[in-house]
């Protein structure tokens, strides 16, 4: 970035710069220019300047400004962030002021917090009320108490002054936040660690032991955006500069790190502690006009904060002609994306380059949607890696895989590290090699490689600084990366961007500026987001004097809106604001903030600049309502669709009708039969199937009937796979006739070998995931002979394996016939029992009592050729989950005959099952229907049920 000439306020702020000084202005007044040149100002006086920034990005960036006005003296420069400074000052000082071995502490990382929050609140629960006790174990409740800690420590509190604000105010639930805080600092006191806000306020008892040394090391401080510092850092700052010339800037309308304790306030209290020159920059350094003016519109709406007694009114302003913002309302997330898009794509071919643009959205989830389309529209993305938690990292989540794998196995060496155990993994497979390969290439495949090879470093560097080892470092690895929330690394955006378009959330983008930004996704419940927590532990309700009420649905308002107008700060020529309804009946409202820019939204986005772009808005205006528009782009269309290529391809597939979406006629059911018709429909249905047709009558017809799911993957060859060897056995036995000592020998030996013989047809992504499910297939197979041997102790005796069973259920409407095989039938002393083989998650007893499955092979049974009356219930056994015997987990059925609820028995509840099934296959309708799996439905994108489904229908 390059240093303009300062301006006549600058200059004359310098010239008399000796004491404290605050410099108030609006975004692009100067402000960061204007702390590069007050520092490069006290290098060459001989003098040593400590600069505080925002963030490290911040930081980095500013390093750099100053660099460039003192080529060769960069070393002389101290460029840091609050945070970074306090744990300098507590490494240097520490020891000082009573803190033994203070070097030796080490800052803990969000998540690591977080674990250690959720490991104290488990081992403590009986300090809380009792309308808390069931929250205790919550996630959510462990993030609340650890946002009321750094609030506490934020405002210099001490856990025996929290208990006592709780008996004042009659909330038992603060009182007990003062004896967790407590214990919370004797753990991380005995781990030698600390996290953020401890460490600002012991840095603070550090300095105290410091004020003779300090002149020395610095002679004077420089701050940058002053109200993104918390209240605790401010007393940092005072204990720091005290007697030095300081000169901190601000802009007052634009505090957007609320969440994390700062305050629009901060500039009041700086005049309170340091009682400063106040100087108002009012020179233009960066927006054109059109943006100047919208951001003035959107900042009249903020309060006029009073600062030294003045009201400061302060207004961003023009340094060049320019376009006002763009509004652009889609009816869809998919709309929005392609706009975005096409925006983008417009704007590059005009001349600006793809580094010169960015997109901001309002957290993590949206990213992935925008860099998808992006990429696919031939737009370069670049991504910060740290955006999303690594948890949820495609690249990192087989590493994950693998961990888990080795806990349950129980093979992890007792002094292995997580980071070790992981790297071997990722050291012997030919992933390695393949993503190497892959980040060489052109275009997306060498996107997503880069992307996923920065995620990995990410993750190993992380991985290794877990303490722990063995087994409790890789849970300690595992519980920190599922409580990510965070960011944990985001040093490596420091790096010069190459040419692509920063897609990024606007926490992260904030103190950085583009020619060219667009704002996604700015509807109503997410910008502004007023849903903030009540007053159950709210940090907010926390002051220095006491427990108060909320922030006011106003205040959360007014916060909206500083974030909001600090996001459009960071375009300095153009910007564009988009916003999506969500689906087509408009779920979703725009935002307010959209009406504040002043300007009216666009009717349609801009065509991109590539065939698909054109076919998309032809298609699109192809539904005009005046006839001349719709038959003109219908023409157009045609003519697209009709062009082939040398091979004889056509040049735009999406040009045909046939291809679109909705435009056919859905198929009318057949007309009911009519009674002199022939017999009904016959159909036959699984008893695997029931359970599916009744839930989701559209997943059963797509899978079932229409075969449309995907093929199947390693886990149900798996499952496959150990049920024939598992078969293999039972005929074994069957054929013996009893479980004899020497076949139990027998089967241990020839069992795993035939598993291991069928295993090389599995196809796995990576040799150790195939390693570590053929141990967990072989835990299986022992599970499933120690289940052997126990029936056979207590007199059980095997009567069927795979046994087939067909009947036709009595219902007027279809018939309907029943087919299936059981996978054991036994003999008990109270009558012949179904026994089901499952190698997947277990079920619990409510949802294995209720099996449509189990019930139809109970009734199956007694159309099964086994010569038994009696019939003594169901069970399913669940391989994959063993008991303290070493037996699989194992639930059952009542018989049929029994009550299954209040009047009615398991016959009559699997007839009313057997009846809607049939009346579903007689109508031939399959609506969707949601329930419990719609979140693993493999057609939950395309279902009128779901959100993405809504928008595509």
């Amino acid at each position: 970035m390059t240093i303009l000439a300062p301006s006549p306020t600058q200059r004359q702020l310098l010239a008399q710069w000796r004491g404290p000084t605050l410099a108030l202005g609006a975004a692009g007044s100067g402000k960061t220019a204007l702390c590069a040149l007050a520092a490069a100002q006290v290098v060459s006086n001989g003098q040593v300047p400590l600069v505080l920034a925002r963030s490290r990005q911040a930081a980095s960036a500013l390093k750099n400004q100053i660099a460039s006005l003192l080529p060769g003296q960069a070393w002389q420069l101290q460029v840091a962030t609050a945070h970074s400074f306090a744990v300098q000052a507590f490494h240097r000082w520490g020891e000082a002021a009573g803190f033994a071995d203070a070097p030796a502490w080490r800052l803990l990382t969000a998540p690591e917090q977080e674990y250690r929050v959720r490991e104290l609140l488990a081992s403590m629960p009986e300090i809380w009320p009792e309308f808390l006790r069931q929250a205790v174990g919550t996630k959510s409740f462990a993030k609340r108490i650890r946002a009321v800690l750094q609030r506490v420590r934020q405002l210099g509190l001490d856990p025996g002054e929290v208990a006592e604000f709780g008996r004042q105010a009659g909330l038992p639930e603060w009182v007990a936040v003062g004896e967790f805080f407590e214990a919370y600092l004797d753990v991380l006191d005995a781990e030698m660690a600390l996290d953020y806000a401890e460490c600002t306020h012991r840095a603070r008892l550090a300095l105290a032991q410091a004020q003779a040394e300090l002149p020395s090391l610095y002679q004077a401080v420089i701050v940058d955006d002053l109200s993104e510092l918390d209240p605790a850092q401010l007393g940092l700052l005072y204990d720091l500069a005290a007697g030095l010339p300081v000169l901190a800037t601000d802009n007052p309308q634009a505090a957007a790190s609320t969440f994390r304790g700062a305050h629009p306030r901060a500039a009041q209290a700086f005049v309170s502690l340091f009682s400063p020159a106040v100087v108002e920059l009012r020179e233009a350094h960066r927006f054109a006009s059109g943006l100047a003016m919208a951001l003035g519109l959107v900042g009249s709406r903020l309060p006029v904060p009073v600062i030294g007694g003045a009201p400061r009114q302060l207004e961003p302003m023009a340094v060049a002609p320019g376009p006002a913002p763009s509004v652009l309302i889609a009816p869809t997330d998919t709309a929005q994306a392609e706009a975005v898009a096409a925006l983008l794509q417009t704007a590059h071919s005009a001349g600006r380059r793809y580094r010169e643009m960015a997109v901001l959205v309002r957290n993590t989830a949206q990213i992935t949607t925008i860099v998808r389309y992006l990429a696919a529209r031939g737009v370069p993305v670049q991504a910060p890696t740290g955006e999303i938690p690594l948890a949820q990292a495609p690249a990192v989540q087989p590493l994950l895989q693998g961990l888990r794998e080795l806990l349950d196995a129980g093979e992890i060496p007792p002094d292995a590290r997580p980071d070790a155990l992981a790297w071997q993994f990722w050291d012997k497979t030919p992933w390695q090699a393949q993503l190497v390969a892959e980040a060489a290439e052109p275009g997306l495949p060498g996107l997503l490689a880069n992307r996923d090879l920065d995620t990995l470093i990410e993750f190993f560097a992380f991985a290794g600084e877990v303490q722990e080892v063995g087994v409790k470092g890789v849970r300690s690895l595992l519980a920190q990366l599922e409580a990510q929330q965070i960011p944990a690394d985001n040093v490596r955006e420091d790096r010069p961007r190459r040419d692509a378009v920063a897609v990024l959330t606007v926490y992260r983008a904030l103190g950085q500026q583009w020619p060219f930004v667009v704002l996604a996704g700015v509807q109503e419940e997410s910008w502004p987001n007023l849903r903030r927590g009540g007053t159950l532990l709210n940090p907010d309700t926390l002051t220095s004097t006491g427990i108060g009420a909320p922030p006011t649905a106003g205040e959360l308002l007014q916060a909206e809106r500083r974030l909001f107008l600090s996001a459009c700060a960071c375009a300095a020529e153009e910007l564009a604001v988009t916003a999506s309804l969500g689906s087509i009946d408009g779920e979703r409202q725009p935002s307010r903030f959209l009406a504040e820019l002043g300007v009216d939204p666009l009717e349609h986005p801009p065509p991109g600049n590539d065939l698909p772009a054109l076919v998309g808005d032809l298609r699109y205006r192809s539904t005009d309502s005046a006839p001349e528009a719709a038959t003109a782009a219908a023409n157009v269309l045609a003519v697209l669709a009709a062009g082939t290529d040398a091979t004889g391809r056509p040049l735009a597939p999406g040009a045909h009708p046939d291809a679109w979406w909705g435009v056919r006629e859905f198929p009318e059911a057949p007309a009911p039969r009519a009674p002199e018709d022939s017999a009904p429909a016959r159909f036959q249905l699984s008893p695997s199937a029931l359970s599916q047709l009744i839930e989701c009558p559209r997943r059963y017809y797509l899978a079932r009937q229409a075969h449309a799911e995907a093929p199947l993957g390693p886990a149900a060859a798996f499952g496959t796979l150990v049920h024939a060897v598992i078969e293999q056995g039972e005929q074994a036995v069957l054929a013996a006739g009893s479980l004899a000592p020497g076949l139990v020998v027998k089967l241990r030996e020839e069992l795993p070998a035939k598993l291991r013989a069928g295993w090389a047809e599995l196809e796995y992504p990576a040799r150790w995931l195939s390693v570590a499910g053929l141990q967990r297939a072989e835990a299986m197979l022992g599970r499933y002979l120690a289940l052997e041997q126990a029936r056979a102790a207590a007199g059980v005796e095997l009567v069927a394996v795979e046994q087939e069973f067909e009947f036709q259920v009595p219902v007027s409407a279809v018939e309907l016939v029943v087919k299936g095989k059981i996978d054991r039938l036994e003999r008990t002393e109270a009558g012949l029992r179904v026994v089901d083989f499952k190698t997947g998650a277990p079920l619990s007893q409510g949802e294995v009592r209720y099996s449509d499955q189990l019930g139809v092979y109970q009734m199956g049974m007694g159309h099964a050729a086994v010569g038994e009356a009696t019939a003594a219930g169901a069970s399913m056994v669940f391989l994959k989950q063993g008991t303290a015997k070493g037996l699989a987990t194992e639930y059952a059925q009542p018989p049929l005959t029994a009550e299954f609820d209040t009047g009615i028995t398991g016959e009559q509840w699997l007839a009313e099952r057997l009846e809607a099934a049939a009346m579903i296959l007689a109508e031939g309708s399959y609506p969707a229907s949601t329930n419990a799996h719609c979140t693993t439905c493999p057609f939950a994108s395309s279902c009128p049920s779901q959100e993405a489904g809504r928008q595509l229908c």
